[in-house]
């Protein structure tokens, strides 16, 4: 009788080593090697440029901006107003360096600083605030262009925006935000006290600097995923302005004029 005894070829004919998989991992390993070497490369250079790149310079470099295309209707009396308030901020920190600041309608309650030492503050901002939670705002703005934050995050976002341009419709510049999730809270945290401080600083006292976190906190849910946004979660804000004013006596805010406060309003809520 006859048995049968199977035999194995030696080598594994299903698998080469020149084919598609192998060779598809091999091009992602250089491409992420080649990716990771640029990330690490602008990291270096968001920490160097900025010693050796002036304000002025960046504000030479990156000012050419459309303020009213790019943002909205600059309003000129609330823009004037605003930068009184940033002009105290510069004498206080002895800073040659002059900010451009404006004021745009909208109605949201905000302000942000961009690459070339501007702050925009918007309207809605101006008719919710009173001056001195303003004044917080606009100081926390203040420190960012301070410490250079909005040329440092560019220039570390560069190698996911080329990412984005060479693969287009793909989108990695929240993966850059994801891996900086911390460094960005830390720094918006730094802001706040140093938003904090131009308060204490102007009025001798702690009101209004939890203003603005109480109004965009009010009556909103905790939403678990602020967790995985750049900014700080509203409660921790409201605590680090609590620790930092515990034993500050707090006084009643200085409102804004009316006036100025409504200046891109016909009534309430309407631009215009």
């Amino acid at each position: 009788m006859l048995k049968y005894i199977p035999k194995l070829p030696k080598k594994n004919y299903n698998f080469s080593k020149n084919g598609t998989l192998p060779r598809l991992g091999k091009y992602l390993l250089i491409l992420g090697c080649i990716f990771g070497g640029l990330h690490l490369f602008f990291a270096g250079a968001s920490i160097l440029i900025p010693k050796h790149l002036s304000q002025e310079q960046e504000q030479k470099l990156f000012g050419d901006v459309s303020i009213e295309e790019d943002f909205g209707t600059i309003n000129p009396k609330q823009t004037d107003f605003v930068r009184k308030i940033v002009r105290n901020l510069e004498r206080q920190h002895q800073s040659t360096f002059k900010n451009d600041v404006y004021a745009v309608c909208n109605d949201d309650i905000n302000a942000f600083a961009t690459i070339g030492g501007k702050i925009i503050v918007y309207s809605g901002a101006i008719r919710k605030l009173s001056e001195n939670g303003l004044t917080f705002v606009i100081g926390h703005e203040f420190s960012h262009i301070q410490h250079r934050d909005p040329l440092q995050q560019l220039i570390k976002s560069t190698p996911f925006i080329m990412f984005d341009v060479f693969f287009d419709g793909f989108s990695s510049v929240a993966f850059n935000d994801f891996l900086d999730l911390k460094y960005n809270k830390d720094i918006e945290l730094r802001s706040d006290r140093e938003g904090a401080q131009a308060v204490l600083s102007k009025y001798g006292h702690a009101g209004g600097i939890d203003e603005f976190f109480h109004i965009i906190d009010e009556g909103k849910v905790i939403d678990t995923l602020q967790i995985l946004t750049d900014h700080p979660m509203v409660a921790n804000r409201i605590k680090q302005m609590e620790l930092l004013t515990k034993g500050v006596k707090k006084e009643e805010t200085n409102e804004i004029d009316f006036e100025i406060a409504n200046e891109c309003y016909t009534e309430i809520g309407s631009n215009k």
